[in-house]
């Protein structure tokens, strides 16, 4: 029991070693989350009969997406 706990950690560790530098790659690319944050509280806010708070959520949206600086993706065209 004691070599199988043994090699399980080694396995385990291996993994999580292979894990790390995926995630720093995927978080070098941008990021759409605060895009789907604004658009949710807008849509929200229209619910909740909040035009005001909506509007907000949209002009920040705006703002957000024209400082935004567009990559053609993980393969661009050559």
């Amino acid at each position: 029991m004691r070599n199988f706990l043994t090699y399980f950690k080694i396995l385990l560790l291996a993994i999580v070693l292979l894990l790390v530098p995926a995630h720093n790659h995927a978080s070098a690319e941008q990021s759409f989350g605060l895009f789907y944050v604004s658009i949710t509280d807008a849509i929200m806010s229209t619910q909740n009969d909040d035009d005001v708070k909506a509007v907000e959520a949209i002009e920040d949206f705006q703002k957000e997406w024209q400082q935004l600086s567009v990559t053609e993706g993980r393969n661009p065209k050559q």
